[in-house]
């Protein structure tokens, strides 16, 4: 709950308060790294409210965008399934990006049935989400040291 409750109306405050526990937490031994892939907190606290959460997750345990899952799926085909704005997506592919230039912000990243994280992204964009497919031509126009996976 700490990793995604949040004030959407005014998320810094709320954000900043939440973080200050969260650090607190870490710094008793009573949160540790293992937390952040056992409890999909990376995935749940990947929100415009909770930002400053995920950016603190994600710099603690950044291995996690590549070996997280929720389920059977990882971390980046989860966000795209279940992005129902274009906000969740842009801060985990760009804070993805971040950590993880040289894998593309791990778009080319597979589910258990060979399938990549862009090609489900592109077949999400048919339907409901090409917004979020647009958003990912963009922020990969601006990855300068990617390299394919």
């Amino acid at each position: 709950m700490l990793v995604i409750i949040g004030n959407p109306g005014n998320p810094i405050p709320s954000d900043t308060a939440r973080l200050d526990v969260v650090k607190e937490l870490r710094k008793a031994d009573l949160l540790v790294k293992e937390d952040i892939k056992d409890h999909n907190l990376l995935s749940w606290s990947s929100l415009a409210q909770s930002k400053m959460r995920f950016e603190y997750l994600a710099q603690w345990d950044s291995d996690c965008f590549i070996t997280g899952t929720h389920g059977d799926l990882p971390y980046i085909h989860v966000i795209i399934k279940h992005s129902q704005d274009l906000d969740k997506f842009t801060i985990y592919l760009h804070t993805s990006l971040k950590h993880h230039p040289q894998h593309m912000g791990l778009l080319f990243q597979t589910d258990n049935n060979g399938k990549t994280a862009f090609e489900r992204l592109k077949n999400m964009a048919k339907t409901r989400h090409s917004k979020l497919f647009r958003s990912v031509s963009r922020q990969t126009l601006h990855c300068q040291s990617c390299i394919m996976p």
